[in-house]
């Protein structure tokens, strides 16, 4: 095996063949008529269904992981209108870590999943008072 070069972008492209693997995967399940879309309305798009945010990472996904809140973050933008989608879903590479209350969050009600984001809020706002 050679040595990697210093621009050796092998780690960065795996992100964009992830993205592009699920928008393939959508196009064999959309219905006549519908229409995927990448990277216009977000990562993966399906007007009237779905929007997909993709995460290619090796590091375990935790309640307090960037690629869920920065996910929640592209959702909450005022120009995004969750209106147009029926799912809103977060297609990730990573594990869930040990302790993480994500694991749960495809079985969990509204309800708890709101507040699970609240908890999370919450002990996130009691770390950056002490910091």
């Amino acid at each position: 095996m050679t040595e990697k070069q210093r621009n050796d972008a092998t780690e960065s492209i795996k992100g964009t063949i992830y993205q592009l693997c699920v928008a393939v995967q959508k196009c064999y399940e959309m219905l006549r008529g519908q229409v995927v879309l990448i990277e216009s309305q977000g990562d993966v798009s399906i007007g009237g269904q779905e929007q997909v945010e993709t995460k290619q990472y090796s590091g375990m996904l935790t309640d307090n992981h960037p690629n869920f809140w920065n996910t929640l973050a592209n959702w909450m933008q005022t120009k995004f209108t969750d209106e147009k989608y029926s799912a809103l879903i977060l297609y990730t590479t990573q594990e869930f870590g040990k302790s993480s209350g994500l694991a749960t969050w495809n079985a969990d009600s509204l309800l708890q999943r709101i507040s699970f984001l609240e908890k999370v809020l919450q002990e996130s706002e009691a770390r950056f008072a002490v910091a």
